[in-house]
């Protein structure tokens, strides 16, 4: 064993507590804090058992594990974990580059999987409506993208809501949309394994100038900075009119490589 590199990622001392391990006998297998959770993993087809810590992962024999930790923004190399694998001997080794590096490269049937979640996230968004209705809720237009979400086919969606100018997009708390307000919003879901990002704004039935010039603007660039994606392309290359030097001018887009590009909502 000692050849062998078992690698986990697990999230402990949150809510979810949960870990994820791939072992040397290259099978899968999800582990569980919450015992309720164990049964709904079950359900869905996953390898699923309780555990009572992230230790419980490390079969007898290992000396070397990778960590995934840090990689989306919290480290959940707690002292406690660490302290527990030298107690035991055990060497670690960082593996948040290589899963960085992993997530960017999508194979053919991740794109699918892609594909059919922001198919999902547009339908969803199209329930909010045409435009903007005075008088109506925040929470009662993200019910309604939420549950059409869910309907065509999403594990899980969020719908924020920003209403009025310069409105921050956040969770619903009741906000009333006003007469020539916009509104904007922004749905996440996971939708069979894959997750995506959708926005829009919905502009009032009779919008102002400055409204339409915004749209028009925001839509062009996002066109812009689609048709300029091309391998080996630097970030600012995409960007008419900015020429930096920075972090953005070494990201050079790969075959096979996705990118996040995001214009500015709409203010």
């Amino acid at each position: 064993m000692a050849e062998d590199l078992m690698t986990a990622a697990f999230t402990p001392g949150t809510i979810d507590d949960t870990a994820v391990v791939a072992s040397t006998a290259r099978r899968t297998q999800l582990r569980e804090h919450l015992l309720f959770e164990v049964e709904r993993a079950r359900r869905y087809g996953l390898n699923t058992m309780p555990m009572s810590s992230p230790l419980d992962l490390v079969p007898e024999g290992i000396d070397r594990i990778g960590l995934l930790a840090g990689d989306l923004v919290i480290d959940e190399r707690t002292p406690a974990l660490l302290d527990g694998l030298a107690s035991r001997l055990i060497r670690h080794v960082d593996l948040a580059a290589w899963a960085m590096e992993t997530r960017e490269r999508k194979t053919e049937p991740e794109l699918r999987l892609l594909t059919h979640a922001a198919r999902i996230g547009d339908l969803a968004l199209r329930a909010a409506g045409d435009t903007a209705v005075v008088g109506e809720r925040d929470y009662e237009i993200a019910a309604r993208v939420e549950a059409a979400a869910r309907a065509a086919g999403a594990l899980r969606c969020l719908c924020l809501v920003g209403i009025g100018d310069g409105a921050v997009i956040t969770e619903a708390s009741g906000v009333t949309v006003g007469r020539d307000q916009q509104v904007g919003l922004e749905v996440s879901l996971y939708a069979s394994g894959a997750f995506m990002h959708v926005n829009t704004t919905l502009l009032p039935a009779m919008p102002r100038p400055v409204d339409l010039r915004a749209v028009g603007a925001v839509r062009a660039a996002r066109a812009a900075l689609i048709d300029a994606l091309r391998p080996g392309r630097v970030g600012d290359d995409r960007r008419p009119g900015r020429h930096r030097r920075g972090r953005s001018a070494r990201a050079r887009p790969r075959r096979g490589v996705g990118m996040n590009l995001s214009t500015d909502q709409m203010r």
